[in-house]
């Protein structure tokens, strides 16, 4: 008998706005549909390259999953044509996994959870940026643990010579990143 599975991103999250679970798990597979459809932007069904992660009578499934974004809700839907399982996930955008390009609307976690600290001239330098400019800084970052982009919980800001240096944390990690803005300070 196949699954039916609604669930809320929002739940497998931590205070720090990270996921609190580890890998290999439900969540891993719901936050992989995420990622996938997020990146596509698409209303249409379309394959998600995920494999389902059902076992029926103890064998894999050998389903891919189709999904797509409910256009009206923000919700996707999700269904395994294999063996049946299907789902609901709410609450995705502005989470580790939602990987829409144009991430403007996404919530810096640290700036939300009110824990900046800046210096005053680091203060005065980063107002001075378009706020456009600043969302994609810190929704643009390089993550030395991840290998590759993903976005910043800014947490403090210095100045150094003529460079606004923002330190925080990977959303997808945690692991420490660095920016550097030449030419802002």
């Amino acid at each position: 008998m196949a699954n039916r599975w609604i669930v809320d991103m929002h739940h497998f999250l931590g205070d720090d706005g990270l996921p609190a679970v580890r890998r290999g798990t439900l969540v891993s597979f719901l936050g992989a549909i995420v990622e996938s459809v997020s990146a596509v932007q698409g209303t249409e069904a379309s394959m998600v390259d995920v494999r389902c992660r059902r076992r029926p009578r103890h064998q894999p499934c050998a389903g891919v999953i189709d999904a797509f974004e409910e256009p009206d809700s923000d919700a996707i839907i999700w269904y395994c044509p294999v063996c049946g399982d299907e789902g609901y996930i709410a609450n995705w955008m502005g989470t580790p996994w939602d990987c829409r390009p144009a991430r403007a609307a996404r919530p810096v976690y640290g700036e939300a959870a009110g824990t900046l600290h800046f210096s005053p001239a680091a203060e005065r330098a980063w107002q001075r940026l378009d706020g456009t400019l600043r969302v994609r800084l810190l929704n643009d970052v390089f993550c030395v643990h991840c290998l590759g982009g993903s976005s910043m919980a800014l947490e403090h800001a210095t100045v150094k010579g003529h460079e606004l240096v923002l330190h925080g944390t990977c959303t997808a990690c945690g692991h420490a990143v660095v920016r550097v803005v030449e030419d802002a300070g």
